[in-house]
Parts: C-alpha cells; sequence; structure tokens
C-alpha cells in the first residue's frame, strides 16, 4: 500500500520557507503577524509557511489540536506540519488504501496546490475522459488504482502529469507556470521511481501461482505413474 511519508522530502525541497509574493492566490489571506524578510526588515503580507497557508494552517487549528498562534505559523514545527499534510491532504484520499504509490502521490501533489475541492474537480475530468464517473474524493482514488491494472502505472502517471500541465496553461496565471512546470518535473523524477507498485505485486502473484500449478501438475503427473503400476 502507498506511504505517505514517501512523498514528504519533496515537499520539503519544493517548498522552501516563507512567502509573501502577490502573484500566488493565497496573498488575499495573510497572516496579520509581521516577520522579518531576507533583507531583516520587518513585514506584513507573509501567507505561507513551507506550502502551507495560512487560511489553512488557520481554519484547522482546533480540528487539528494545534494552537493558532504567529510563533506556529512562521516555525512551523514539523508535528504540526505533518498534522496538516497527512490529515487533510493524504487522508481525504484514503490513500493508505491505494495500492499504487505514485498514484497517490500524484493526488496529494494536485490537492496541494490546488486544494481538495479544484483536484478533484481535475482528477474528475480526467476519469470522465476515459468514461468513468466517480463522485466523490474517495471514489477518484480507487477508479485511479483501479486503472493502473488496465494502463500500466507509467502510462497513466504519463497521462496524469500531461493533465496537470494543461492545467497549468489554463489557469491564467503566467507568472507562476514556469516555477510549477520546474517543480512538476521534479515531481516525475520522484515518480518514476516510485511506479509499478501493482504490476510488481502482480507479477509476484503471477510466479506463485505458476509455482502452485507446477507442482499440481507434477503431483498429478506422479499419481497416475502409481496408478498405472
Amino acid at each position: 500500500m502507498a506511504d505517505h511519508k514517501k512523498l514528504i522530502a519533496l515537499f520539503r525541497e519544493k517548498e522552501g520557507g516563507l512567502s509573501r509574493k502577490t502573484t500566488d492566490r493565497a496573498s488575499e489571506h495573510p497572516s496579520p503577524c509581521r516577520y522579518k524578510d531576507k533583507d531583516g526588515q520587518w513585514k506584513k503580507g507573509w501567507h505561507t509557511n513551507k506550502g502551507v497557508t495560512y487560511l489553512t494552517f488557520k481554519s484547522n487549528g482546533s480540528k487539528l489540536g494545534y494552537s493558532v498562534n504567529c510563533k506556529n505559523f512562521f516555525y512551523m514545527p514539523d508535528e504540526i506540519w505533518i498534522k496538516i499534510y497527512k490529515h487533510l491532504y493524504w487522508d481525504t484520499w484514503d490513500n493508505d488504501n491505494i495500492e499504487s504509490q505514485a498514484i497517490a502521490d500524484t493526488l496529494v501533489w494536485w490537492s496541494w496546490g490546488s486544494g481538495n475541492g479544484g483536484a478533484t474537480r481535475s482528477a474528475q475530468k480526467f476519469l470522465a475522459k476515459q468514461g468513468i464517473t466517480a463522485p466523490t474524493q474517495k471514489d477518484v482514488a480507487k477508479e485511479l488504482d483501479g486503472l493502473v491494472k488496465k494502463m500500466g502505472e507509467k502510462r497513466l502517471f504519463d497521462k496524469l502529469i500531461l493533465h496537470r500541465r494543461e492545467f497549468y496553461d489554463n489557469t491564467g496565471q503566467q507568472a507562476n507556470i514556469p516555477g510549477w512546470n520546474n517543480a512538476l518535473n521534479k515531481f516525475v523524477a520522484y515518480g518514476a521511481d516510485h511506479m509499478e507498485s501493482v504490476l510488481k505485486n502482480m507479477s509476484m502473484a503471477m510466479k506463485v501461482g505458476l509455482t502452485v500449478t507446477v507442482i499440481a501438475g507434477l503431483g498429478y503427473a506422479y499419481y497416475l505413474t502409481t496408478k498405472k503400476s
């Protein structure tokens, strides 16, 4: 089954630290607190830290059991970051029950960038092109996981990546698209190391099945021999 821990290092590399970029839509909901920029100047407008927007941080403190304050947002302890990542992005797809690591990670990557609602709608559009209807977010994950056995992980993964690039092109946020695609390129390289999990399991099952068949065949041949004698 897919493991939520495998993607953490890539997210940490991708997201870096604090951001107050005004081209990001998260800038509409910044932290009310001031923090020093790289030049040592106290500034307001910080809206994202380690990929977590202030709005997401603020809205989920009570639910996830952490204090919503300036210190926790600006320093973002690992235990808070992991709670947000696991409960708000990984678990909403029910990814612990998804066999394909590459597909589970892809869905979380989409949610991290577009929110769960946006990622779900985008994935539903992709599935609709395959003639598949998936009403809920968890249904989407199950259907995509099932497609792995029909299409193969690499082929499905490549199609999902192309779908994501098309999504970027249609956002109208031209200033952000190069950065999004650069990050996506790193994700593609990462994904190549986590594919074929289902097919490997299927191959193992086929090998076991073949072994059982051969043993059974030899046993039956021995039975016929002894019966004749």
